[in-house]
């Protein structure tokens, strides 16, 4: 499969700035603080390169789409973001998170997510014109890159994605990337969705 060309990310990023403002709207209504998630800086990766550069311990988000689009996107959150986030989500703004997230906090976390994949299905189904839905997001707290098989990230090592690194700011709390992993197939699909069907 040949890759996106400029042309083709820049729409793949501009659907993720779409879907991605929603879902920092939906998370500044849940924690009371100014958010944005904003920038996409998109770029060809393997999941192995991803793995190697990405800091553990991080909290994976797996978002599978079940009407309007066919497949499924990673999004990475950092362990001291997704902390803050629980904290927020709490009531407990200075509280500091555990030094390993438990089911409270990573409870709180998933609530989170789902609120803000929701919303950012509910843009995408604004911006192609029907109904997008999604099951609900599938969390996992990963303590070793390394170690997380295929199974739990879905994409084998070699496997070329796309790394889109958004810029997320919470209130004066976090400042920081959040990454979404888009398989290739996956991202032509929206890229079609938006600039009509990819010749070659």
């Amino acid at each position: 499969m040949a890759r996106l060309t400029p042309l083709q990310l820049d729409a793949l990023g501009e659907s993720g700035n779409i879907a991605m403002g929603a879902a920092a709207t939906a998370l500044s209504q849940l924690l009371g603080q100014q958010v944005q998630i904003t920038t996409p800086h998109l770029t060809y990766r393997t999941m192995k390169e991803i793995r190697d550069a990405h800091p553990v311990p991080c909290v994976l988000i797996r978002v599978h789409y079940k009407r309007g689009l066919q497949g499924s996107n990673i999004f990475i959150l950092s362990e001291q973001d997704a902390g803050i986030i629980a904290n927020l989500m709490m009531g407990n703004p200075e509280q500091p998170a555990p030094e390993t997230l438990d089911e409270l906090y990573l409870s709180a976390v998933s609530e989170a997510m789902n609120q803000m994949m929701g919303s950012s299905a509910t843009a995408m189904s604004e911006m192609f014109g029907r109904i997008i839905d999604i099951t609900p997001p599938e969390l996992e707290y990963i303590t070793n890159l390394q170690e997380a098989d295929s199974e739990q990230v879905e994409i084998a090592d070699e496997q070329e994605v796309i790394q889109i690194a958004f810029k997320l700011t919470v209130g004066n709390h976090i400042n920081s990337t959040m990454l979404q992993i888009v398989p290739e197939e996956f991202a032509v699909t929206l890229v079609e969705e938006m600039l009509g069907p990819l010749s070659g």
